[in-house]
């Protein structure tokens, strides 16, 4: 699933063999993610919400969290002024648990991004 930066697609659905990924522009520069890997137990996320103006990446946002079997992680994080214009905000990243299997975000997992 690939998407355009000067589309508007405000939230985005990926899903993989893996699990689910969302990303959500809320507006005011919040952008909520939420990972939710197909585990039978605890498990931790660590990854990145990249920002790019479509050219190169401008801001790197960190995220990362522990969740439990069959449930969500989900979070806010905050990205840069884009001086109202639209970029991207891609999130990548992976999960493991506690036995060392590993479920990465589906590649391209991105949303228009605007603050």
């Amino acid at each position: 699933m690939s998407h355009e930066v000067n589309s508007v697609q405000p939230f985005v659905t990926c899903t993989g063999n893996g699990g689910v990924a969302k990303i959500e522009d809320q507006g005011g520069g919040k952008i909520w993610w939420y990972v939710n890997p197909k585990f039978s137990t605890l498990y931790s996320f660590v990854g990145e919400i990249l920002i790019s103006n479509g050219k190169k990446v401008v801001n790197t946002i960190p995220v990362s969290g522990m969740g439990q079997a069959s449930k969500a992680l989900t979070d806010i994080a905050y990205g840069p002024s884009t001086g109202g214009k639209t970029y991207s905000a891609k999130l990548t990243g992976v999960a493991r648990d506690n036995q060392g299997t590993s479920s990465f975000v589906v590649p391209n997992c991105s949303t228009a991004y605007r603050k």
